[in-house]
C-alpha cells in the first residue's frame, strides 16, 4: 500500500481554527493568568473612577495568541500581530459597552516567515477576520463574558470570551487616558469550514487576548 505524505506545516497552519471541544480533547496544562493570578488588577471602584467615551487600540500593547493541541504531544502556540480594535466604553453601566475588531489575516506570527505566509494565504486565504461585540453580560465586579460575531474564513459565528478589566491611567509619555482588558476563550475550527487533520490537529483553538485603549 502506497503511504501518505502528510505535510505537517499544514497540521500546524489549522493551530488558529481549534483546541479544547473534542471529546479526546488533551487539556493544556497552562492555566490562563486571568484564571489564577495575574501581573496587573482593579476592583470595581477603579473601573467606574474610568472615563466613558471611545477608545482605540494601541497597537504596541496589543496582542492575540492562539494554541491548539498537535497530535497530543503540544499546545502549538502562535499569534497574530495587526489588530485595531474600536471601544465604546461605558463605566457606569460596562454592560452597554461594546468592541469592534479586525485582525489582519496576513500578520501571523509562529518565527518561521515562510511558513506564516503559508498561513495567512492557503489557509485563511487572505480573507477579513472581524468580531463585533453584541452582548456583555458580567459574571463580576471588573469581568463579563462577551458573546459577539466572528467573521473568520467567509463564514459569521457568535463566539464568546472572557474579558477581565484590568485597569486604567494616564500614559506616562502622553497626556492621554487608557485602559485595559484580557480576555480568553475558544472556538471551532470546523464552524468556520475548516476541517481537515481533526483529530491530528484539535477541532478548537484557545484565545488569549491582551489590550490596551487610548481615549479620544
Amino acid at each position: 500500500m502506497k503511504k501518505t505524505k502528510i505535510n505537517y506545516n499544514f497540521l500546524l497552519a489549522f493551530a488558529f481554527l481549534g483546541a479544547c471541544a473534542s471529546p479526546h480533547r488533551v487539556e493544556p496544562n497552562i492555566t490562563p493568568m486571568s484564571e489564577t493570578h495575574s501581573l496587573v488588577g482593579a476592583d470595581e471602584k477603579i473601573l467606574k473612577a474610568q472615563p466613558s467615551g471611545h477608545y482605540k487600540s494601541e497597537a504596541s500593547h496589543t496582542s492575540l495568541i492562539w494554541r491548539v493541541g498537535h497530535l497530543g504531544l503540544s499546545n502549538y502556540t502562535a499569534r497574530l500581530n495587526k489588530i485595531s480594535a474600536d471601544l465604546d466604553f461605558n463605566s457606569a453601566e460596562p454592560e452597554k459597552s461594546s468592541v469592534v475588531a479586525q485582525i489582519d489575516p496576513l500578520s501571523v506570527a509562529t518565527g518561521i516567515e515562510s511558513f506564516d505566509k503559508e498561513i495567512g494565504e492557503k489557509i485563511f486565504e487572505n480573507k477579513p477576520i472581524v468580531f463585533k461585540s453584541t452582548k456583555l453580560i458580567p459574571i463580576g465586579a471588573t469581568k463579563a463574558k462577551m458573546i459577539g460575531d466572528l467573521e473568520f474564513h467567509g463564514a459569521t459565528k457568535p463566539v464568546e470570551l472572557i474579558v477581565t478589566f484590568n485597569g486604567g491611567t494616564i500614559y506616562p509619555f502622553s497626556t492621554k487616558h487608557a485602559i485595559g482588558f484580557s480576555a480568553h476563550g475558544y472556538f471551532k475550527r470546523s464552524d468556520f469550514g475548516v476541517t481537515q487533520y481533526i483529530p491530528l490537529v484539535s477541532d478548537e483553538v484557545e484565545i488569549f487576548i491582551e489590550v490596551e485603549f487610548i481615549k479620544k
